[in-house]
């Protein structure tokens, strides 16, 4: 009797969406979680540089994401992109990527349907990937199978290869940092990277000016503090021991990973270099979040503060827990009733440098055995009554299997809300009562 057997049957491959790089960081880490939880191996496939990608970045309009990040190690457990088989499937894939493109601009001018990003631009596993085993239909039956509490508080070690990381450290030194210092890295997203009008990105955005105060702080503890992003970003002022890392010339795709991989502390937004922080499992502190159902710290200890929203229709700021209980929609930009539209009753108001500093403050007195209070173990069963809520409603996941086994794993986070922004914003109160009163009178003309 024959026996066929599958020669790739013992591996996961994944193609991961390379135009962002918190979307590729997610990809690559929900990868090693679905390779470790089938006894598998993850195989990374990107489509290579060549006369074809040439091509196709005229025709996008889009910047690549971080290439390097397509090259992390992971304990025998990851196939990079850049071994040579790999390398020959990215070909392949870059191969079929225009005539792809181009069926989708088609098939959407035909029956006027917005398709799943996924498939204009070719990638694949994704499916796999949040739901190893492939069930047809999402339900938390099928979920619970995967045990993802449990899966996600494991650490799971992800690095750089030696040679890159040997590069890393020289260029560390010469970019001022001393040797074996302590550092803290922020990122705080601006619209510069994608040239986003006011209205297109403005609520997923927040000024600078507002974490120098932290950023002091920080550093008159004597740890270093190095800015993340890019050269379109706000320059910082001169301070001492801060590196404005974007504005040097020791900018490339690998700091980019580096100085996130070995920092002390990551302080970030919800925007792509948190995925970064995330698939190294980095201590975090998340400012100014606008989709505590999506982006959300996933480890016990790590904390969050949140955008404050402005309801039109009752002339004041919500309190967190008023947010909880609105439709699950406010906290996400799928949609039409996303906060950024015109119809919106929404203005997304940015965290003050009062609420930044005490959140950093926090996070950084929080020892080994921190536990949760009362309060912010409560927004966490009410984050997750929310989550539920959303994937029964929402008809951007109504039929799409694999984003709502994507979006189920996030009910199992295990972060939560500062104590103090809880404290202070919990209940519509004092604190944003004066917040309200400040907000109008410097809005009042456009209220």
């Amino acid at each position: 009797m024959l026996v066929r057997l599958n020669p790739f049957k013992k591996y996961i491959f994944l193609a991961p969406f390379e135009y962002t790089i918190g979307n590729a960081a997610e990809h690559i880490y929900y990868g090693l979680l679905a390779a470790r939880l089938t006894n598998k191996k993850l195989v990374l496939i990107v489509r290579q540089p060549g006369f074809v990608r040439r091509i196709s970045k005229g025709i996008v309009q889009a910047r690549l994401t971080n290439r390097e990040i397509f090259k992390v190690r992971s304990e025998g457990m990851i196939i990079p992109s850049d071994y040579f088989f790999c390398r020959v499937f990215g070909k392949i894939l870059d191969l079929v990527f225009i005539p792809m493109y181009f069926f989708d601009k088609v098939m959407r001018r035909l029956f006027k349907k917005e398709f799943n990003s996924f498939f204009a631009i070719p990638t694949f596993g994704h499916n796999t990937v949040y739901n190893p085993g492939r069930e047809l239909r999402f339900s938390w039956a099928a979920v619970e199978k995967y045990n993802w509490e449990k899966t996600l508080a494991e650490n799971i070690p992800v690095s750089i290869n030696t040679k890159s990381n040997l590069a890393a450290e020289e260029i560390l030194v010469q970019m001022g940092l001393p040797k074996d210092s302590w550092y803290v890295t922020i990122h705080v997203r601006e619209r510069g990277f994608y040239n986003e009008s006011e209205a297109a990105g403005a609520y997923r955005c927040a000024n600078i000016h507002n974490y120098i105060e932290t950023i002091k702080y920080i550093t008159s503890l004597g740890v270093w503090v190095v800015r993340l992003g890019d050269s379109s970003m706000t320059p910082l002022p001169d301070m001492d021991c801060v590196i404005d890392y974007p504005h040097t010339p020791f900018k490339s795709d690998l700091m980019d990973l580096y100085l996130i991989k070995n920092c002390s502390l990551y302080i970030g937004m919800d925007s792509g270099t948190w995925g970064v922080a995330c698939l190294f499992q980095k201590s975090s502190l998340l400012t100014n979040s606008t989709a505590w159902c999506l982006t959300f710290p996933s480890k016990h200890g790590d904390l969050a503060i949140i955008k404050h929203f402005y309801s039109k229709s009752r002339g004041r700021f919500l309190s967190v827990r008023e947010c909880l209980e609105e439709p699950p929609t406010m906290n996400y930009h799928f949609l039409d009733s996303a906060p950024d539209h015109d119809k919106s009753d929404y203005i997304i108001v940015e965290n003050t440098s009062y609420e930044i500093k005490s959140a950093v403050e926090e996070k950084l007195d929080l020892g080994e055995n921190y536990q949760y209070s009362e309060l912010q173990n409560y927004f966490i069963e009410k984050r997750k009554k929310q989550i539920k809520q959303w994937l029964v409603e929402d008809p951007y996941l109504a039929g799409n299997t694999m984003q709502s086994f994507r979006f189920s794993t996030m009910y199992f986070y295990k972060g939560t809300l500062s104590q103090k922004f809880l404290e202070d914003n919990w209940e519509f109160g004092e604190y944003l009562e004066k917040l309200t009163e400040r907000f109008k009178k410097n809005n009042l003309l456009h209220l």
